[in-house]
């Protein structure tokens, strides 16, 4: 897929910025707006919310997760998913590290304040 951005003059800078940050961390300058749109657009969301976004889990089989959760006082969503056959380990801790990638910024952004 193909993306083509039209940048104002004046928002050249942000682009400087990213690939600053971009040649830091050894990535591509799309990698790292998809990064951050995922942080964006994800990082809020709750595990359910985000696999199902991922494409990894239905909606009906989230609410039979979140249902089966509530019968299994104490176990965690992720692995009555996994453990049902509903999505996959990989898929879980895709979404649990695009999760905690947005939480720590924000708790660093925080703490800075």
């Amino acid at each position: 897929m193909q993306l083509t951005i039209f940048i104002k003059e004046e928002d050249e800078y942000l682009i400087r910025k990213l690939d600053s940050i971009a040649t830091r961390e050894r990535k591509s300058r799309s990698s790292m707006l998809m990064t951050i749109l995922e942080g964006y657009l994800e990082g809020s969301s709750r595990l359910g919310e985000i696999l199902c976004d991922l494409g990894a889990l239905s909606p009906q089989n989230l609410r039979r997760g979140l249902d089966m959760q509530k019968d299994r006082s104490g176990q965690l969503l992720g692995e009555i998913l996994i453990n049902e056959g509903l999505t996959t380990a990989g898929q879980v801790q895709r979404a649990l590290n695009i999760q905690q990638q947005y939480r720590t910024k924000e708790l660093v952004s925080s703490a800075k304040s």
